[in-house]
């Protein structure tokens, strides 16, 4: 974890160096886990959750830019069944790297990709919002996935601000010591609002 740690904080300050503008956002999430073998009888449904943290992009070109965020992520899914409805929370920090493509200079729309890297901090169950279990023994510290989507920046004097949307693929099974095919994926819809000076 402290390797991890090291080497996101040497990106983060050489990163920094040649950054041309900071960020700040928030926005919520729609998450769900998918989940392998599918059992009969249970659903793993939409769970909402939020997002905060900062960025800093590295212009390459006009309109072209690299975009590195470390964000608070509250991921998860609600898991459906006949006897019982279980709330799984998982508390990731997210570290996206995304290249940013605008359209046109000053206010425009864009487009945006690239790859999530995200550390686990915590893995709950919950029925009726009481703890039931914590299960970050059996997850792993760590995922990793893809990153899509379109935003519009607004130009001012000074600064910016831009609303997106983002679809976050995980690709990494999160169990740490998966039974025969057993798998259990991330993935999210996500709603960003921030400021960029």
């Amino acid at each position: 974890m402290k390797k991890y740690l090291f080497i996101f904080l040497s990106i983060l300050l050489v990163s920094v160096t040649y950054a041309h503008g900071f960020k700040f956002m928030g926005g919520l999430n729609l998450s769900k886990y998918a989940v392998e073998p599918e059992e009969n009888g249970i659903e793993w449904k939409n769970k909402t959750g939020f997002l905060a943290g900062a960025g800093i992009d590295i212009s390459l070109v006009p309109n072209i830019a690299i975009e590195i965020d470390a964000l608070y992520f509250q991921k998860g899914s609600k898991r459906k069944s006949a006897v019982e409805d279980l709330d799984y929370i998982l508390n990731v920090i997210s570290v996206p790297a995304l290249l940013r493509i605008k359209f046109l200079p000053g206010p425009s729309p864009y487009i945006l990709g690239g790859g999530e890297f995200s550390f686990i901090l915590s893995h709950k169950i919950y029925e009726e919002d009481i703890e039931e279990e914590d299960i970050k023994e059996k997850t792993k510290s760590f995922d990793y996935g893809l990153v899509f989507g379109a935003g519009f920046e607004m130009t001012m004097p000074g600064a910016s601000i831009f609303i997106e949307g983002r679809y976050n693929i995980g690709m990494n099974n999160i169990i740490k010591e998966p039974v025969g095919d057993e798998s259990m994926k991330t993935m999210a819809i996500v709603v960003i609002i921030g400021i960029k000076i």
